[in-house]
């Protein structure tokens, strides 16, 4: 830790992809973190992975903006995580149930399992799983870990830890997700579009619907209807799925509006079978609330939309309403694409 007048400070989370960088640094006193800082950098690059050059600017960048120090923590990309849900047996027949599970998600994704990282974490008991142990895994290969580090690195920057997505947004919801029933989180980011199942602090269920991510919809909206980046933005997130202030301008629109909607129900669509898996598995579990966050969480209507198929409280998670923040964050303060930097920001603490 950094100290600042007798405050901590965090390492930089920092969360990137198609839409470009997200980065949280935070400040710890009396026991409670608070948001010091925070920005939101465009792609220089295209590549999965950010070059060298790009990463310059982007540590550069960061300290313009205010961050301290050059220790990070990364969120793995969706596409270089392998995760499963696996039924092991019972814990009490004495089996090496790490083991198995390690040895197991390498053979389903194609790898060696010593050639991979590997987590995994026992879930809740379920009355539909009475004679197995249910353990959710998840695996990085040491290869594209090892280009992930060295691309950091290279530019300056020290990597102290690559974590998950899923677990760095269940850590930063944490203080608003609910002690009772099926905690749900829907992350639309510009990649993929993640759903995450708590249940009893335990994520229970993860699953990426890579054609939702907001990158798909830009792209379609500005191919169908020629608009360049500024107005794809209005579109997004001026008009979305809401009313707009102009009725006028919002009836011109409807045509891409109309688009949205027609993506956003692909992506309900995709959310029935897991939703349907989790009531399965725990049918004592209520999902009471969604939590939304991510980049695509800022889109007008959008929660409405959820709330009105689902038929659940939908919230858009902001870091306002997870942790003080700073007085001079009090737009980015509102960014629900922020959530994801700040649990991996909050990442020392675990």
């Amino acid at each position: 830790m950094v100290g600042i007048l007798g405050r901590r400070r965090s390492a930089i989370g920092i969360a990137f992809d198609g839409g470009g960088f997200r980065a949280a640094q935070l400040t710890r006193s009396s026991g409670a973190w608070s948001l010091a800082v925070a920005a939101r950098l465009p792609r220089q690059g295209s590549g999965a992975v950010p070059d060298h050059d790009e990463l310059v600017q982007i540590r550069r960048m960061l300290q313009r903006n205010g961050m301290v120090g050059r220790r990070v923590v990364l969120a793995v990309p969706t596409d270089r995580l392998h995760t499963a849900v696996l039924e092991l047996p019972p814990r009490s027949s004495g089996a090496p149930l790490e083991q198995i599970a390690t040895n197991e998600l390498a053979r389903m994704h194609g790898f060696a399992p010593e050639s991979a990282e590997t987590i995994c974490w026992h879930l809740p008991p379920s009355s539909r799983t009475k004679d197995m142990t249910q353990v959710m895994a998840l695996a990085c290969r040491h290869d594209a870990a090892d280009a992930l580090l060295d691309a950091f690195e290279s530019a300056g920057l020290c990597v102290e830890a690559l974590d998950s997505r899923l677990t760095a947004l269940a850590r930063a919801a944490e203080p608003a997700l609910s002690r009772s029933g099926m905690a749900t989180i829907l992350d639309v980011s510009w990649d993929v579009v993640t759903l995450l199942l708590i249940h009893q602090d335990t994520i229970v269920y993860q699953r990426d619907i890579a054609e939702g991510g907001l990158g798909q919809l830009v792209q379609s909206v500005s191919e169908r209807f020629a608009l360049d980046k500024d107005a794809v933005d209005f579109v997004l997130y001026d008009i979305g799925l809401g009313s707009g202030s102009d009725p006028e301008v919002t009836a011109s629109l409807e045509p891409a509006k109309a688009l949205i909607r027609r993506h956003v129900e692909e992506v309900l669509e995709g959310l029935t079978s897991p939703l349907s898996y989790a009531m399965h598995q725990y049918p004592g579990a209520r999902m009471e609330a969604l939590l939304l966050t991510g980049q695509g969480a800022s889109v007008p209507g959008l929660a409405d939309a959820l709330h009105s198929r689902l038929e659940v409280d939908v919230r858009t998670a902001v870091p306002a309403d997870l942790l003080s923040c700073s007085p001079s964050l009090s737009k980015l303060s509102r960014d629900p694409s922020l959530i994801l930097p700040i649990g991996l920001a909050e990442f020392t603490e675990w």
